[in-house]
């Protein structure tokens, strides 16, 4: 039954289909915004990421509001507003900003790993994209038990394959592979 566990976290595909779709596109919008929250913040002074962050998610869940009053304005039926599914909610950009504030928490331990698995690059000629990404990655690889590390990396390249350049993916997969030789995994984590 083991052998079995291993491999549905390969690729974190079959992983996640043991999830429900709606999980699957939660944890997926969680990490997406972590990213792009990273990402945003990274052009501001320390001071006013915070505030930043808040701004950016409010209007997240202002535009949802929004969408969902229009779309309830043109429902013709009960169960036309039964299928509508709110795409930000104040308690999923409440679990977005706590992501973001722990993985900005551990940046000053992910960096590092980062900046060695990179051989050559320094972390201000990675691309702020591709940099962010590996964080978000890293984190979960590192500080997050309930992420396999088959699906943080599978997530990360699908982010860089996004995000990213034409290189990005590979580049993003070649770090992080670094990173898994040269750094422990915490006890438990696959």
């Amino acid at each position: 039954m083991k052998q079995d566990n291993k491999t549905a976290a390969v690729g974190g595909k079959k992983l996640h289909e043991t999830l429900s779709p709606e999980m699957v596109r939660r944890l997926r919008t969680i990490r997406r915004e972590t990213f792009i929250l990273l990402f945003l913040t990274g052009f501001y002074t320390k001071n006013e990421r915070q505030e930043q962050a808040e701004e950016y998610l409010n209007s997240l869940v202002e535009e949802t509001v929004k969408k969902a009053a229009e779309a309830q304005a043109g429902a013709e039926s009960d169960e036309d507003l039964a299928e509508l599914e709110p795409e930000f909610s104040a308690e999923l950009a409440g679990e977005i900003m706590q992501r973001y504030h722990d993985v900005a928490a551990q940046i000053g331990k992910i960096d590092p790993m980062i900046s060695r698995a990179s051989h050559g690059w320094d972390l201000n000629r990675i691309g702020k994209a591709e940099l962010n990404i590996m964080r978000v990655a890293a984190y979960e690889m590192y500080f997050d038990e309930s992420v396999p590390v088959a699906v943080a990396v599978d997530e990360a390249v699908e982010a860089a394959r996004t995000f990213g350049g034409e290189q990005s993916p590979a580049f993003v997969n070649g770090i992080l592979s670094e990173i898994l030789k040269a750094n422990k995994l915490p006890e438990g984590k696959e």
